[in-house]
């Protein structure tokens, strides 16, 4: 069900859509976490498409302090919304950036130079001030 996805260099992605997507979740981790059958399964009959990724590599996820670096993290998100431009059957799709823990202050940082890419952000714990001022009073 889950088809891999070229996203640039250092990211992982593996999608999974229905016949007629009505919006793309980009399901955003530090490293590579997986989403088990039955909720895909659920998110695909809601009509949604899901491009799961990991925005580190094996390599750099050994490393204690990556997974709080986060200009590098918003940095691979900008990589992969890039990528979502060249794909016209998702570039096309409502975006909602799912973040978990570590990579929601990279997700603001990433909607907020993208606010016409992505329609909403969706966060699961993280600490948002680490986006920096900036990004947050844009996100408003």
């Amino acid at each position: 069900m889950w088809q891999e996805i070229d996203l640039g260099a250092h990211i992982h992605g593996y999608l999974a859509q229905p016949e007629q997507p009505r919006d793309l979740l980009l399901l955003a981790h530090t490293g590579f976490a997986t989403v088990d059958d039955e909720n895909r399964d659920f998110l695909l009959q809601q009509g949604h498409a899901l491009l799961n990724c990991a925005l580190l590599d094996e390599v750099e996820i050994r490393y204690p302090d990556a997974e709080h670096n986060v200009f590098r993290l918003g940095e691979r998100l900008l990589q992969v919304l890039a990528r979502l431009l060249l794909q016209p059957e998702l570039h096309a799709l409502p975006l909602v950036l799912c973040a978990y823990d570590a990579t929601t202050p990279a997700a603001i940082r990433a909607a907020s130079q993208r606010d016409r890419q992505v329609t909403a952000i969706a966060a699961c714990g993280g600490e948002i001030d680490r986006a920096g001022g900036d990004a947050l009073r844009y996100l408003k």
